[in-house]
C-alpha cells in the first residue's frame, strides 16, 4: 500500500538552465518520452523566472499541488 502511494506521487520536475527554456531539445525529448509512456501528467517543465528565489517558489508550488 505504501509503495502504491509513493508511486502515485512520483513526478519529474525539469528545471532548465539559465538562458534555456521548456522548448529546448532535451526538455521536448523528455516530454515526448513521458507522453509515449502515458506519463505526461507526471512531467512538469515551465518557463522559469530569472530570479532564483521566484524559480524555486514556482517549482515548490507545483510540487505541493501535485501531492
Amino acid at each position: 500500500m505504501v509503495r502504491t502511494l509513493i508511486e502515485a506521487h512520483k513526478m519529474i520536475v525539469y528545471l532548465h538552465g539559465f538562458r534555456s527554456a521548456p522548448a529546448s531539445i532535451k526538455a521536448q525529448a523528455l516530454k515526448a518520452r513521458m507522453t509515449e509512456r502515458g506519463l505526461a501528467d507526471r512531467f512538469w517543465c515551465e518557463q522559469l523566472p530569472v530570479s532564483p528565489r521566484a524559480a524555486i517558489a514556482l517549482a515548490e508550488a507545483e510540487i505541493a499541488r501535485a501531492r
